[in-house]
């Protein structure tokens, strides 16, 4: 179920024009969760704009840092791996920092 929601959501979002602002606010509320240190919140909100958006690396780059606070650096690393290939340079240092 949770599933056909999703693409159900993703079509509604491409019908009617609002992917760029709906993908901003799923980052942007994320990033608000992620600093009450509601992470597991927050990577909901970017697993949505990932599921929108394949290719926006921002939230790869917030959904891996969160899983990092959560202390899961192993999938936290590949989705900073992830935004660095989508041009997030700002994942470099997180990289060095937890993934080396």
């Amino acid at each position: 179920f949770f599933f056909q929601a999703e693409d159900g959501i993703r079509d509604l979002v491409r019908s009617r024009g609002l992917g760029d602002v709906y993908k901003r606010h799923l980052v942007n509320r994320g990033n608000a969760k992620a600093e009450i240190h509601d992470h597991r919140g927050a990577i909901i909100d970017f697993n949505q704009a990932i599921a929108i958006d394949p290719k926006r690396a921002d939230a790869y780059y917030y959904r891996g840092f969160s899983k990092i606070l959560m202390g899961l650096n192993q999938t936290g690393c590949i989705d900073l791996r992830e935004a660095l290939e989508l041009g997030e340079v700002g994942a470099t240092f997180l990289i060095r920092e937890f993934c080396e």
